[in-house]
């Protein structure tokens, strides 16, 4: 009594590790995927958190002071008011390389206040503008309105309500939000989204 074994040829042997190849490359690229997506869902939450952060660190800033005058110093770390930190001249001449007026007549930013600073690595940009009125976020002050304004002059503000845009940035992805500000209560426009989960 005989018995006949059969062993793999080596066509069959190739197929089937072409096929543990494919399968490895595929598990692969599903892993690797899901952990870019996990790696960019925790670099949003992290820029979230600093926009967070930033957008209550100015809401909690009183609007305007006029007692401050010019002792306190641009970006130190405890602003006078909300306008000594986003919007505190309108006036070229004192512009640097962090903070600048926007006094190009011909452009729709003209009469925009911009800052930026560093936190942890982080870029943040903050865009303000005065508002003609504070329920229309889109018509805003421009140059000819602001006429040279310093917030270290005692001067009153030229409009009691401010939008202020925040952008944070870090590795080619952006966050931002935009606030509208009263010299009465700040708002946020628009409304927080709360998150399922």
């Amino acid at each position: 009594m005989s018995c006949r074994q059969r062993a793999f040829t080596l066509v069959e042997a190739a197929v089937a590790a072409s096929l543990l190849l494919a399968t490895c490359l595929a598990v692969s690229a599903v892993l690797g995927t899901a952990t870019k997506a996990d790696g960019a869902a925790r670099a949003r939450d992290g820029l979230e958190a600093i926009l967070t952060g930033e957008c209550r660190r100015l809401a909690a800033l009183p609007y305007f002071d006029d007692g401050a005058g010019s002792g306190t110093p641009v970006g130190s770390p405890v602003p006078a008011s909300l306008l000594s930190e986003v919007f505190p001249w309108a006036r070229p001449e004192l512009d640097t390389g962090d903070r600048w007026f926007v006094d190009d007549l011909g452009g729709d930013d003209a009469g925009t206040f911009v800052s930026t600073v560093e936190v942890g690595g982080v870029r943040v940009r903050r865009d303000a503008v005065f508002l003609v009125d504070e329920r229309d976020a889109a018509r805003h002050l421009g140059v000819a309105d602001l006429d040279g304004w310093d917030c270290t002059s005692g001067a009153r503000p030229p409009a009691t309500s401010l939008a202020v845009t925040v952008d944070v940035s870090a590795r080619g992805r952006s966050v931002s939000r935009t606030m509208v500000f009263t010299a009465l209560r700040p708002s946020f426009e628009p409304s927080p989204q709360v998150s399922a989960g």
